[in-house]
């Protein structure tokens, strides 16, 4: 699953919510008192601001990742030593920049390369 930076804007959640309400099959057979569509229409209200609690927690919360990964990435990436993450294969998938001096090479240039005096197991 990809990183979003970005969450989806208030127009597009209400275009999905839209498609998936339109997908919901509804017996029109039925009709409601007023004191249960009053009961309704107050669950439907508390439902709404906990959804905009919720959206309001998971907003600060993708911030304080934002902030961690950017951290983390400036650790990794001037980091003293040479650091380099490899798969199962030994192919570079991540390296920093004292790997790529120490490598002699661009960090773009050996992203994918094969490190072949690497062995697992």
């Amino acid at each position: 699953m990809p990183y979003l930076i970005n969450p989806l804007g208030k127009d597009e959640l209400r275009r999905r919510a839209g498609d998936r309400l339109s997908g919901h099959t509804h017996d029109g057979t039925g009709r409601m008192s007023a004191a249960e569509m009053r009961l309704r229409l107050e669950a439907l209200t508390r439902r709404e601001i906990e959804l905009e609690l919720q959206n309001d927690y998971l907003e600060q919360v993708r911030m304080q990742l934002d902030a961690a990964l950017n951290a983390s990435t400036e650790l990794f990436d001037f980091a003293p030593v040479g650091l380099l993450n490899l798969d199962g294969s030994a192919r570079v998938v991540r390296l920093n920049l004292a790997a790529a001096r120490l490598l002699g090479e661009s960090r773009a240039g050996l992203i994918g390369r094969l490190l072949p005096d690497c062995r697992f197991g």
